[in-house]
Parts: structure tokens; C-alpha cells; sequence
């Protein structure tokens, strides 16, 4: 079998976010993106400057859900993840409940 380092791909991914939100989650999301602020900025933009405070607020648990998921699936390296505090967080809280060791 494979004893390489496996690395994920950019965990700050549309995709990959929506990859482990619940229906109501992604409900949630697309009433957020649609919302673009006074300016006209896209209130879900990667760049923290242009998403709203809200939206951060709601994304935080999930970008750490896919970095924990992501390891739990075998990746030794999380690539890019968005929000490294989401993710230490998540990973801590996963370390704490026996999910990963």
C-alpha cells in the first residue's frame, strides 16, 4: 500500500465546504451569498474584508468540519484552510471527543 504524505486540496473550496453542510446549511448559505452588502461585495468572499460578519460567524464551524473530516479520511496536511482558528478549534474538539488521536 501507499506510505506517502497525502494532502488535501484547498479546504477554502466552495465545494468543499458544501461537501459537509446539512440542507438547512446550505439554505443557509444561499440566502448569505445573495445578500451582497452596499458596496455590491459578495458577502460570502473569500477575502475576510468583504464577508459579512455574519457570514463568518456561520461559516466558522463548518471550515473546521472539513478539516477534521479531511483528516479523518487519511490527509496528513490540510491545504489552505481559511480559518486556521476554525480549524485548531475543530481539531482540538475532535481530539477531546476520541474522534482523532
Amino acid at each position: 500500500g501507499y506510505r506517502g504524505i497525502i494532502t488535501t486540496d484547498a479546504l477554502d473550496m466552495e465545494g468543499a465546504q458544501l461537501a459537509v453542510m446539512t440542507e438547512d446549511e446550505k439554505g443557509t448559505y444561499t440566502r448569505l451569498k445573495a445578500a451582497a452588502d452596499a458596496e455590491g461585495n459578495d458577502p460570502t468572499a473569500a477575502d475576510e474584508g468583504h464577508a459579512s460578519a455574519e457570514f463568518n460567524a456561520f461559516m466558522k464551524p463548518i471550515r473546521g468540519r472539513v478539516a477534521v473530516q479531511a483528516f479523518e479520511a487519511g490527509s496528513d496536511i490540510l491545504l489552505n484552510p481559511h480559518d486556521a482558528d476554525a480549524v485548531v478549534t475543530a481539531m482540538r474538539r475532535a481530539i477531546a471527543d476520541g474522534r482523532v488521536s
